[in-house]
């Protein structure tokens, strides 16, 4: 499952989630677990020194929602990740997942760099790996509430684009969490034509 796979980092440390190469049987079916590493920074050069290793194996099928669900707690939460622990010593610090809108960090970290780019050096591969990491306060924000987060003359251009209100929800709600219109509307074309792919 791709989004399984994720990192986050810290001045002192790098956390790494990755999918286990087993496969498991659990009592409704085969599912996945995850491993995740910590790594410790060197200071003086940068190189990264494997501390602790965490492991979960999820006991139901996992939604890329819930798995986001997981990985904020294990992130926000010392004791919660404590059960985890498989070996090395047990890593105390908090990583803050998401910001104050609920927006997940690394989104709007991802946000901050395409805004930062002109239009022409973006390429489809940035919107494809433009993701939410999660819900958040948008994801299920309805028309009407979303509609204090665009501009008039914003809102024109995506209705323009689309005219179905759940896509125009889609292009909103990217506004809503920081990327500039045309992006969001760039984004959402992406999306979309990859959906009609498969």
């Amino acid at each position: 499952m791709k989004y399984i796979e994720q990192s986050y980092e810290t001045e002192k440390n790098k956390v790494h989630f990755e999918q286990m190469q087993d496969i498991y049987l659990s009592k409704d079916g085969y599912h996945v677990g995850v491993l995740i590493k910590v790594f410790e920074k060197n200071l003086r050069n940068g190189e990264l020194g494997l501390r602790t290793i965490y492991s979960k194996k999820f006991e139901n099928m996992i939604s890329s929602s819930s798995y986001h669900n997981f990985v904020k707690k294990f992130l926000e939460n010392p004791e919660y990740r404590k059960r985890y622990l498989e070996e090395g010593k047990h890593w105390n610090e908090v990583i803050i997942y998401a910001n104050s809108k609920g927006v997940n960090n690394k989104c709007v970290r991802l946000i901050e760099s395409l805004n930062k780019k002109d239009e022409n050096e973006l390429t489809e591969k940035d919107f494809i790996n433009l993701k939410t990491f999660g819900d958040d306060d948008y994801t299920r924000m309805n028309y009407t509430r979303l509609l204090c987060f665009i501009a008039k003359n914003d809102l024109d251009k995506v209705t323009k684009e689309f005219q179905d209100v759940k896509t125009r929800n889609m292009v909103i709600r990217w506004v809503a969490r920081g990327l500039k219109t045309a992006y969001a509307i760039k984004k959402v074309k992406v999306d979309n034509h990859i959906a009609s792919m498969s």
